[in-house]
């Protein structure tokens, strides 16, 4: 893949695909002159990356009971309308 394709592939720059190059972060090969790099690569590192991806603040969430706890007294905005806030409303 250019490095056009892999910016696209990985939602970033070109510019930060030269920098992954360079770090070693992604396998390439020069090939009659221009650099390539490995879709096996680039299909490692979505994956990675998708592993990565915080999830979601969800009511059952240990986190959840903190969310504004410490606001107004139990009152107002913050601790009473967090579950408003986690349904949309």
């Amino acid at each position: 893949m250019g490095v056009p394709e892999v910016a696209k592939e990985l939602h970033v720059s070109e510019s930060t695909v030269w920098r992954l190059l360079r770090a070693g972060s992604l396998a390439s090969v020069v090939e009659a002159g221009r650099r390539r790099v490995l879709r096996s690569a680039v299909e490692r590192r979505v994956r990675a990356r998708a592993a990565s991806v915080v999830k979601p603040l969800t009511a059952s969430h240990p986190l959840w009971r903190w969310v504004g706890s410490a606001r107004s007294g139990g009152v107002g905005p913050g601790s009473e309308d967090k579950y408003g806030v986690l349904s949309g409303e």
